[in-house]
């Protein structure tokens, strides 16, 4: 950032103006520790400032700055950035701007002119800092994450089938699952962005096809979670009920195919075809006994998870740097 910043600075003095804050601003912004941002972000602040300044200019055009007028524009301004979205939050760079425009109205075109190609030197030195002073590296912090949350996943699913046997605080089994169900769904958007990450990234871009064959290992484990959390919710459920949680029989075997799942998760046994098979046929061995209404419903649930972590089989490993 202080690199860039202080780049910024210096190119935007020769270029004309003595006081370029604009252009030191949007290093500032966009380069952050997010592997994924850094070179999206700066586009989303470009755009937003182009709309900013319009409207800022559009705004002065029909009246004078009055407290009406400034409230029309923090409103539409607000309203507009609500749609050009940056990483799904509002985009306040179109309010800011248009503010701008009303706080200098007798040179609101010149300050606006002035603050586009700031802001357009900004980022420009931002993509140039993104790609060769700190280049990120998108697959390997997708794995990284990927792989932390499956073997969170995996516990989870360990402590909720462990409570069949030595029955505890259901409630606070699925509090703590809702909670780690929060880092898991993000693995979706995090995949994404890292897709629009590799588009500008000169160092990893050959990375692109090893993250497309990853999408459905992680779309796996984003569904596996729900069903690990449906569980522990119908144990909860069964509970709240003042029924016994604990099946009678059967027992053995949900705890030996969440096992094997674990070990899926895990990265760890024989292997995810030998573990789903082994799995399968714990499974199977449940449905002898109908009437064990806890043991059926952990037998659907696990099915589903298996059925799920089956995607894991495919696609290749993508390999560390």
């Amino acid at each position: 950032m202080a690199i860039a910043s202080s780049v910024a600075w210096v190119l935007g003095t020769l270029l004309g103006e003595p006081e370029p804050i604009f252009a030191a601003l949007v290093p500032m912004v966009a380069i952050k520790d997010d592997p994924y941002s850094g070179l999206n972000i700066s586009a989303d602040r470009v755009v937003g400032v182009l709309a900013g300044v319009g409207l800022g200019v559009l705004a002065l055009q029909i009246s004078t700055p009055t407290i009406a007028l400034a409230v029309a524009v923090i409103v539409v301004g607000l309203s507009l950035g609500a749609v050009i979205r940056v990483r799904g939050e509002i985009n306040v760079q179109v309010a800011i701007s248009a503010m701008i425009m009303l706080l200098v109205s007798t040179q609101a075109t010149s300050v606006g002119i002035t603050r586009i190609w700031e802001t357009l030197l900004g980022v420009g030195v931002t993509l140039v800092a993104s790609a060769l002073l700190w280049p990120p590296d998108p697959l390997r912090s997708l794995l990284l994450a990927e792989g932390k949350a499956r073997a969170t996943l995996a516990a989870d699913l360990a402590t909720t089938v462990g409570m069949l046997r030595a029955p505890g605080d259901f409630d606070a089994n699925l509090e703590r699952l809702r909670e780690h169900s929060d880092a898991v769904a993000a693995l979706a958007s995090d995949l994404e962005r890292a897709k629009r990450g590799l588009r500008f990234n000169l160092f990893h871009r050959s990375e692109v096809s090893q993250v497309d064959r990853l999408a459905p290992r992680i779309n796996a484990v984003v569904r596996s979670e729900r069903h690990v959390r449906s569980l522990s919710r119908v144990l909860s459920d069964i509970a709240a009920e003042g029924r016994n949680p604990t099946p009678r029989g059967s027992l053995a075997e949900i705890e030996e195919a969440s096992a094997h799942i674990g070990d899926i998760l895990r990265g760890i046994g024989d292997g995810p075809v030998a573990e789903i098979a082994a799995a399968t046929s714990c499974l199977d061995r449940i449905g002898a006994e109908p009437n064990d209404a806890v043991a059926v419903l952990c037998q659907a649930e696990l099915r589903r998870l298996v059925a799920d972590l089956g995607q894991l089989m495919a696609p290749p490993e993508p390999a560390l740097a």
